[in-house]
């Protein structure tokens, strides 16, 4: 008995507390759910070639040591489906937000024609030093 309770324990220990959901959505349900989605990140996971020839923009490279905040939503562009569906899952396991693979990969992705697909993806604030290697006042801000 006190055994099942020390494999209890670790379990408990081993799984995150809040670990977000991950899961795969084709074209038009993943055009529903960035409709609805308010805060996203795409997360470029393709290879470097792949990135090189089909950039997709503000997207960031995909690391192991991502995580996506409580709220947010990632969402896996890679190769083959399978590894982004697999990537999401890793990235949700350690996120308090949640992943969504895309399934059809950059062509699913460059298929997508939602202006708030756009909205959520914008930078909404950038500073333009007035100087890379000046401190100081910012020559602009946006």
């Amino acid at each position: 008995m006190l055994e099942c309770y020390w494999l209890l324990g670790l379990l408990a220990l081993a799984s995150p507390a809040l670990a977000g959901q991950a899961r795969q959505l084709d074209q038009s349900r993943l055009g529903e759910a960035l409709a609805r989605q308010k805060e996203c990140c795409v997360v470029d996971a393709r290879s470097e070639s792949a990135r090189k020839r089909q950039p997709i923009p503000f997207a960031i490279e995909y690391r192991d040591t991502f995580s996506v905040e409580a709220g947010g939503t990632a969402i896996v562009v890679a190769d083959k489906d399978d590894a982004a569906l697999i990537l999401a899952r890793k990235l949700a396991l350690r996120s308090a937000g949640d992943a969504i693979a895309v399934k059809g990969g950059y062509a699913t992705w460059k298929a997508l024609r939602l202006p708030a697909v756009l909205d959520n993806l914008t930078p909404t604030h950038f500073t333009i030093p007035s100087d890379t290697c000046q401190q100081g006042n910012a020559l602009q801000e946006y």
